[in-house]
């Protein structure tokens, strides 16, 4: 079968060239917006205003788009991701949906050319030690709704020279029964009861024996994403239970933030019925356990692919060789 080429300016290409050429992500069809930020946490002065300006872009070679930018409300959710919320919904008390505007709505991006988006904000003269949240929301139109093109720019603002308050709550603390071969699950909730997000935060478990004994300490990494005012969050220790002695133990489950300040803390007691073992792995809530590495591998399917493609490349270059 005769080899098919395609003609560029550069003289004709082996389609299986082309093939191995896209397959390696040298020729891909463009489409990405770019921002020049993805968050944006400062300090407005009180009673003033301020602008922060974000680049908005698209690669060449990618279609013209049109965008519609709107200033949202902000939530959270259980695993800590920020989420857009309707301006009808938003009741949030920390909200700062009317205190942050853009200078325009509608944008055209043209491929290669960046435009200004700048947004600005105005905290009320009164508004005392609080911070302020919201979401700016990057649509691709059509469409206003949520969707898989949307760009949340989540919007962090602070009073200049305030005073803010970190505090927080343990609501709850559970350790259950443990009992031989099965894990029990201890379950610390925590509520940001101050008026700022907290950064990095850390649950740090003790487990104490009958007599007062430490018997295992575990402090789990710094939450990576910050929790805001008024939100809550789960922090969870999986022991595996086989050689503790059957009987009541303490645990003090403590609430910090990175640098070692502790926002709170609560004891409760833990029961085992049967020997057990303390703490051998642990999971924050919302992670994903580290799946152990196999001896058996394989290529890829795009990798497998991309040899097949070159493999073709070589072949029809020894062909037009040979003729």
């Amino acid at each position: 079968m005769a080899d098919r080429f395609i003609l560029s300016r550069k003289g004709m290409i082996p389609v299986a060239a082309l093939v191995f050429l896209a397959l390696a992500g040298l020729v891909l069809p463009v489409s990405a917006l770019n921002l020049s930020a993805t968050q944006y946490i400062g300090s407005t002065p009180a009673g003033g205003t301020a602008n922060y300006a974000i680049l908005a872009g698209i690669p060449w070679g990618a279609d013209p788009v049109d965008l519609l930018i709107e200033v949202v409300g902000i939530g959270q959710k259980p695993d800590l991701q920020y989420v857009a919320v309707e301006p009808i919904k938003d009741t949030y008390k920390y909200s700062g949906r009317k205190v942050v505007s853009v200078n325009e709505e509608n944008v055209h991006l043209e491929p290669g050319i960046k435009k200004q988006i700048m947004l600005t904000f105005q905290l009320p003269a009164d508004i005392g030690d609080e911070s302020r949240y919201a979401m700016v929301v990057v649509h691709t139109i059509p469409g206003k709704a949520v969707n898989a093109s949307d760009v949340n720019i989540p919007v962090f603002l602070t009073p200049i020279g305030s005073s803010p308050t970190m505090a927080g709550s343990i609501t709850s603390l559970d350790a259950g029964t443990a009992r031989a071969g099965q894990q029990a699950t201890i379950t610390t909730g925590y509520k940001n009861t101050g008026n700022i997000h907290q950064n990095n935060l850390v649950n740090t478990i003790t487990i104490n024996g009958p007599n007062g004994e430490v018997l295992g300490t575990y402090s789990g990494e710094p939450l990576s994403t910050a929790l805001l005012p008024e939100k809550t969050f789960e922090f969870r220790v999986m022991p595996d239970n086989k050689n503790l002695p059957a009987g009541n133990y303490t645990i003090l489950s403590k609430i910090s933030l990175g640098s070692g300040q502790v926002i709170d803390r609560k004891t409760t007691t833990f029961t085992v019925t049967q020997d057990s073992k303390l703490p051998v792995s642990t999971t924050p809530a919302g992670s994903t356990p580290a799946v152990p590495a196999t001896t058996k591998s394989s290529l890829p399917p795009v990798l497998g692919l991309v040899a097949l493609a070159g493999a073709l490349i070589i072949l029809s270059c020894r062909r037009q060789q040979q003729k």
